[in-house]
């Protein structure tokens, strides 16, 4: 039984990039399946800035899985291969979402605090994956950097996904409600995306990634610091 379960256990920290990034697409076409499925007259799927913007991060999150799966079946060469299109489709969102935050700019001091935090935290991403490139000879720090890059920018899909809820399940809560619903459940899902990197590492090394060190403390950093600028 004891073996059986160490088979086990390797076998999902071997596979934990894949099953991680899978969840993360999971979340985006959750958070977004109005716009893809069953309201997709609503006006921003006809506006080409927020539709264009959709379809790069879509295509993000697909590649990120399909670049894991191919770690996880050890297809090595191919994951390298395809590597420069992924990086041109990263390149495209910070385009295109770089440009949704020029059209919809309404000054740094009308945002709420959380709106503050995506900016800072999208750069975060860009500079995750650019780093991640750099250090794509080094396994361990370009799959960390990749992963943690997108776990920065994963707020509106988790924001999304409580939506879908509250539509549905959380109709009738008044907005002092929803609000401190949304802060229960958006962060805690937040949160536990770096939890389960900490945990990742714990079993497979016994020790903690800078990558995992660095970018959790920056998050809480942002998030705190966002309150007072």
């Amino acid at each position: 039984m004891a073996r059986s379960n160490s088979l086990v256990r390797a076998g999902l920290t071997r596979k934990y990039f894949l099953i991680i990034s899978s969840l993360l697409l999971l979340f985006s076409v959750w958070g977004f399946s109005d716009n893809l499925f069953w309201d997709i007259g609503q006006p921003s799927n006809k506006d080409p800035k927020f539709v264009v913007h959709g379809l790069f991060c879509l295509a993000w999150m697909i590649f990120l899985v399909v670049q894991s799966a191919l770690i996880a079946n050890r297809s090595v060469a191919l994951h390298r291969k395809i590597g420069l299109a992924g990086f041109a489709v990263a390149l495209a969102m910070m385009a295109s979402t770089l440009y949704l935050f020029v059209a919809i700019w309404k000054g740094w001091a009308n945002m709420a605090p959380f709106v503050k935090a995506n900016r800072i935290l999208f750069a975060s991403f860009a500079i995750c994956v650019m780093w991640a490139i750099l250090a794509r000879r080094k396994p361990a720090w370009h799959k960390r950097l990749m992963l943690v890059g997108t776990f920065f920018i994963m707020e509106p899909m988790l924001s999304r996904v409580f939506g879908t809820a509250e539509i549905t399940l959380l109709k009738d809560m008044s907005d002092s409600q929803l609000d401190a619903a949304w802060y229960m459940v958006v962060y805690p899902l937040w949160a536990s995306l770096f939890a389960s990197l900490f945990v990742h590492d714990w079993l497979t090394t016994k020790q903690f990634h800078p990558v995992t060190v660095s970018a959790s403390s920056w998050i809480v950093l942002v998030l705190i610091g966002v309150h007072w600028m």
